[in-house]
């Protein structure tokens, strides 16, 4: 199906979907969780420093923290801590972008989907199954399936890829600053969804922007 963005005509044959703010909102409640053991541990912190969780692994997001402050227990063991809080809180309540379900399925019947998620497989897996969406999705890659985590490419290429389709046939639905370079950055047309940005991520880099699927 061909389209036009910003002048010029393209043709889709995949789409890809960012998770986490962009078919969830879970933004806030990632910020919650380091904001808790920041204060547990009694590390001074701002706004800033919860920002910068967003749109990676949580293994590069708690590395970069590891490095910037003063931790009293291993890198191991902040990550593990977080993570378990994390998923805890996530199971008792899903939040929903606007719409996004919806458009999954009803884009499932035109076009081949694709995920490219920073979080771990089993967190992915589980909430893809929870949502009943799973079965949309032709590739799926976590945090565990590329080697480099946004905003490097790595992930949406390795999904374009494995799914036969190049760049220039490729939209992406992103929500950070890290995964909207990424997308960009992969040469693929990528589409900002600004409901959850939370944080004031800059989205400037987007071919498009969408408040959500609605």
């Amino acid at each position: 199906m061909t389209y036009l963005m910003q002048g010029e005509q393209f043709q889709v044959k995949a789409i890809l979907f960012d998770l986490d703010g962009t078919i969830i909102d879970t933004e806030p409640l990632a910020a919650s969780v380091v904001r808790f053991f920041l204060k547990k541990w009694k590390i001074k912190h701002n706004s800033g420093d919860l920002r910068e969780v967003v749109g990676k692994t949580w293994k590069v997001a708690i590395h970069e923290h590891y490095k910037r402050f003063q931790f009293p227990v291993s890198e191991r063991a902040v990550l593990s801590s977080m993570l378990e809080r994390y998923q805890e809180l996530l199971k008792k309540k899903i939040t929903l972008i606007p719409g996004a379900v919806r458009a999954v399925r009803l884009l499932s019947h035109q076009f081949t989907l694709g995920l490219v998620s920073g979080s771990n497989s089993e967190e992915v897996h589980w909430i893809l199954k929870k949502l009943n969406i799973k079965k949309y999705f032709s590739v799926i890659l976590c945090a565990e399936d590329y080697n480099h985590s946004k905003p490097s490419p790595a992930g949406y290429l390795k999904a374009m890829r494995l799914l036969g389709v190049n760049p220039g046939e490729t939209l992406i639905f992103e929500d950070s600053e890290a995964g909207i370079k990424s997308g960009t950055r992969s040469g693929a047309w990528v589409v900002a969804v600004s409901h959850a940005n939370h944080f004031g991520q800059d989205q400037s880099l987007a071919h498009v922007k969408i408040k959500n699927f609605l």
